[in-house]
């Protein structure tokens, strides 16, 4: 997720104007300036990837906090321990399955993780080793959009492990790709699958429009709902479905509105 896309837009301006007014708006200002970081202005991106299994997943900030004061309150957990790989530390906080290690490998960026090898794997992927030789073709392409994407997502289905592993998306889809972006304060989002054979593309196809349609079809149907599903393409070329779905920010905020105000800060507390 592009953070500093997401604020420089309508919809993301919005949103956190929302959350800075909001109920915890009190809470939240305060939270910042003992930590000396406000996330909503200072991170910059997040960055998540994993193989699907449990806790097995790995999240990148680039941020612009102040590094050292952070350093200095991670140091106040009474679990703390550091350890070093290589040049850099890792620290460890938190016990139990609650234990997670964050590290700063450079000025702009934090690692997290809830284990101590994800992480080494984390600065070596960073620092050239392992890396991605080339960009999946749907990410390349989406490198091409003139609009700003506010959020990116691919999965390769086939390597998944966890409750991914022999479950039904496996077994019918190979690649997922999707995009989240903001034109003329319209929010756009994309999704691509490509599915393992032209059956598996059909039938995927074909429980997507039906669940839609049971929606449209039901005795009461909810009107957020039928918004949603009004905004909502499906199209299949062969193995490929894309999926499109295109709504002005405002009226999206409209439905959102009640979850937004619904966003809970007690983990400030």
């Amino acid at each position: 997720m592009d953070m500093e896309a997401v604020r420089n837009s309508y919809f993301g301006s919005i949103l956190v104007k929302k959350i800075r007014n909001g109920e915890d708006g009190d809470k939240f200002k305060l939270f910042s300036k003992v930590i000396g970081f406000d996330f909503l202005k200072e991170l910059n991106s997040i960055t998540y990837f994993s193989n699907g299994a449990k806790d097995n997943g790995v999240v990148l900030f680039k941020h612009n906090a102040n590094i050292e004061r952070l350093v200095a309150i991670i140091k106040l957990d009474k679990h703390h321990r550091s350890t070093t790989y290589g040049q850099e530390t890792i620290h460890g906080v938190g016990k139990g399955k609650d234990r997670t290690y964050i590290c700063f490998p450079n000025k702009g960026l934090a690692i997290l993780a809830p284990k101590r090898g994800l992480t080494h794997q984390a600065i070596d992927v960073l620092g050239g080793e392992d890396s991605l030789k080339s960009l999946p073709t749907c990410l390349h392409d989406a490198q091409d959009i003139d609009q700003s994407l506010l959020l990116i997502g691919y999965g390769d289905l086939t390597d998944l492990e966890g409750d991914f592993e022999d479950s039904d998306l496996q077994k019918h889809l190979s690649k997922v790709c999707a995009t989240m972006s903001e034109e003329s304060r319209e929010i756009r989002m994309n999704l691509q699958a490509t599915a393992l054979n032209n059956q598996s593309s059909e039938h995927i196809e074909n429980a997507a429009k039906g669940i839609m349609s049971m929606i449209a079809m039901s005795k009461d149907p909810n009107e957020n709902y039928m918004r949603f599903i009004d905004a909502i393409q499906i199209r299949r070329d062969s193995v490929n479905i894309e999926g499109n779905f295109r709504m002005g920010v405002d009226k999206l905020l409209e439905i959102m509105d009640p979850s937004i105000e619904a966003i809970d800060l007690e983990l400030l507390d």
